[in-house]
């Protein structure tokens, strides 16, 4: 389009030309040479009705008819010559035939006058259009070198466009299309289309932005749950060995680690730092090495000597990264046959008071250790730190209610315990981060106190009628919900709910854990993924749609014809295609112009459109005023009626054609072409059969409906 400038000057010189030799030249040089035609036509009328005079005296009709087919043999020019007498008889021809006039017909009519006594009149048909064309030959072959140009500009325009546009309009569809079903690997083509590689280069950074905010929150959502799952294990489980086994996997699989280890910081007799390893990948390849795993198991195994990469974590306080541990591990006395260690990570662990309780240490990731990959996991290495603390307190505790205690105050999530009329008992620092009260606050208060006024208002009747029935959603299960933090703000949060019976009193213990932040992304993902299906809504429109009338353009009939034929085929039912196109619509455009034109196109389209509403037909323009119509499951009989509604629904339009030779207004020839059930064929095929159809309708005389089974003598004339 940027060198359409170039080319301007010279298509507005040949369009400047034509309209010249159009409109003005050449309307004025046929007007003078018709008239001059005329005149001499009408001279030779003159002497043909001088000719017969002397026939029809006699009464010799053969000598009449003689002449007269001797004469018009003479004057190929002459479409019809009609010879009656005074009182109507038709002598010359023998059929009834009736004499048109129009701009391409004239007529001139002469008295047979004998002695003054009128006999009767002879009429001559001239082809006038004939007569003048050798004459404006030159003219006309300036006039189609002109057009011939023109058309090649707009088809080099078209072809440039189909390139340029549509086809990579096409594959951007196809490949949003698959984005928006959440293939985000889908590859967008690139265009040299300024516009579309602006919306690709676009497109693919909201994908990209998509693609790493769908990954973050599920790779977030996954470290939560494990976390929530430590937690409720440590709440529930006995075992305290099987928790920590659960922990080490669960810290494998996130980190995509080989082996590791966690271990608890202890003091031996004279108070010097060590480490008891409270769990360890089972890597026994070797008796000794079995029995420092049966060690483990009976809680037996503690390091006393830490100074080494393995324990350096506990030694600096800090976080140990080493990818190249190999001159590390020369300086201590592995077992043989220990696996080779590739990289090697430890991490000390703290509690909520930031003391150090033990470390983690994992080895042989598949990628390389990075403060980034450790950082992302933050949230479960505070909860392990905070979880040694609490089992390290546990064996301490005697009584129940401390051990209880100890893992509430510890806990990432809030943890809410109320009795049976809804009063709260035991309000966890992790709660209070969450709803901004301290514990004094919420204490011996109603549970409504956490609740947005909505709510509240039917939490009374919800928890007597679960008393009553002992029915619950919530009880057993998480749910999603709104609670309401001390300065008011609403939040969403999922909340866990367990019952407790100690002999007849109810006890209800909530773990509360703060979603906001998902339920941000969630919608923001949401978000992306509407615009995304409307882009592909809007892309797919473009590639399917015809520009000017609105209905499906050549491409979408290519493609739709392709795979009804193929279900027709392959389910054994008719298919029918209806080709046709305006009559004489050329004439209609010169006359009326290319605006009008257009606009007698979108009409025709949204009355055709209108006519077919089923499911799977198919209303296309076919190309220039030629129209298309696709019908799965109908017969040819069928198809023909169609086809004839649509040639009288135009004819009632009464669209006016002032030019056409067929009608005083715009009309329509129809070709109509079937596929019975069980025949086998293509689309090409159908199409040619169509065409024929359509070819016959408009040699018979045009405003017809023709079928491919149709002869002359049973097709519909109109």
């Amino acid at each position: 389009m940027r060198y359409l400038k170039y080319y301007f000057p010279f298509l507005f010189v040949m369009i400047s030309l034509a309209v010249i030799l159009h409109f003005f030249w050449l309307p004025y040089y046929v007007d003078t040479e018709i008239e001059s035609i005329l005149t001499h036509e009408k001279e030779k009328t003159r002497l043909l009705s001088d000719t017969v005079i002397p026939a029809m005296l006699s009464g010799d009709l053969a000598e009449i008819h003689t002449t007269l087919d001797n004469v018009v043999e003479k004057n190929p020019a002459w479409t019809a010559v009609v010879l009656q007498k005074l009182d109507g008889t038709q002598l010359y021809p023998l059929s009834k035939i009736e004499l048109t006039q129009t701009d391409a017909l004239n007529v001139v009519k002469h008295s047979l006058i004998y002695k003054e006594q009128e006999l009767g009149s002879i009429q001559v048909q001239t082809d006038v259009k004939s007569l003048i064309a050798p004459k404006v030959e030159k003219l006309q072959h300036l006039e189609l070198l002109v057009l011939a140009s023109s058309f090649l500009i707009v088809m080099v325009g078209v072809f440039l466009q189909n390139r340029i546009i549509h086809l990579p309009l096409k594959k951007l569809s196809i490949a949003t299309s698959r984005i928006a079903e959440g293939d985000f690997l889908t590859p967008l083509p690139q265009s040299s289309n300024t516009v579309l590689s602006k919306f690709v280069d676009n497109f693919n950074r909201m994908r990209n932005d998509l693609e790493s905010r769908d990954i973050q929150l599920m790779r977030q959502q996954t470290i939560q749950d494990a976390v929530h799952n430590m937690q409720s294990k440590f709440l529930t489980v006995q075992d305290t060995g099987a928790v920590y086994c659960d922990m080490l996997d669960t810290l494998l699989e996130l980190s995509e680690s080989e082996f590791g280890l966690i271990g608890e910081v202890k003091y031996d007799d004279n108070n010097q730092l060590c480490m008891k390893v409270l769990v360890v990948t089972n890597i026994a390849w070797d008796l000794p090495s079995r029995n420092m795993f049966e060690a483990v198991i009976k809680g037996d195994l503690t390091f006393t000597d830490i100074d080494n990469l393995f324990c350096r974590a506990l030694i600096t306080g800090k976080v140990e990264i080493n990818n190249n541990p190999e001159s590390e591990l020369l300086k201590m006395d592995l077992p043989a046959g220990h696996p080779a260690i590739r990289n090697y990570v430890g991490i000390p662990q703290y509690n909520g008071k930031q003391q150090l309780t033990g470390m983690v240490a994992l080895a042989n990731t598949k990628k390389a250790y990075s403060d980034a990959s450790i950082n992302e996991l933050n949230i479960i290495w505070n909860a392990i730190g905070n979880l040694i603390d609490a089992f390290h307190r546990k064996e301490l505790l005697s009584e129940s209610e401390a051990h209880l205690r100890a893992i509430v105050d510890n806990a990432v999530d809030g943890i809410i315990v109320i009795d049976s009329n809804g009063t709260v008992l035991t309000f966890n620092p992790a709660a209070q981060d969450i709803f901004g009260y301290n514990e004094n606050e919420v204490i011996n208060e109603s549970i409504k106190i956490l609740m947005p006024p909505m709510y509240a208002e039917h939490y009374g009747a919800n928890l007597s009628s679960y008393l009553s029935t002992v029915k619950s959603q919530l009880i057993g299960s998480s749910r999603e919900m709104v609670g309401q933090r001390k300065n008011g703000e609403e939040f969403f949060m999922e909340v866990s709910v367990a019952e407790v019976r100690t002999g007849t009193i109810r006890h209800f213990t909530g773990i509360v854990r703060d979603i906001t932040e998902r339920k941000e992304q969630e919608s923001q993902l949401i978000a992306v993924q509407e615009i995304l299906s409307e882009n592909n809504e809007q892309l797919l429109g473009l590639s399917i749609k015809d520009g000017l009338t609105g209905i499906a353009n050549r491409r979408c009939f290519d493609e739709t014809l392709e795979t009804e034929i193929k279900r027709a085929v392959r389910s054994e039912t008719p298919i029918s295609l209806i080709l046709f196109d305006l009559d004489h619509f050329k004439l209609y455009n010169d006359h009326y112009g290319h605006v009008e034109g257009d606009k007698c196109l979108k009409t025709i389209s949204k009355i055709v459109a209108d006519i077919f509403n089923r499911d799977g037909d198919l209303v296309a323009r076919y190309g220039g005023e030629e129209f298309a119509v696709i019908l799965p499951l109908t017969n040819e009989n069928i198809a023909i009626k169609f086809a004839e509604v649509i040639r009288e629904d135009l004819i009632k339009m009464a669209i006016p054609h002032e030019k056409s030779p067929t009608a005083p207004y715009v009309s329509v020839s129809l070709g109509v072409a079937t596929l019975e059930a069980g025949e086998i064929s293509t689309a090409s095929d159908l199409i040619k059969l169509a065409d024929k159809a359509l070819y016959r309708a408009k040699s018979e005389g045009r405003n017809q409906v023709y079928s491919k089974e149709m002869s002359l003598e049973t097709a519909q004339l109109h």
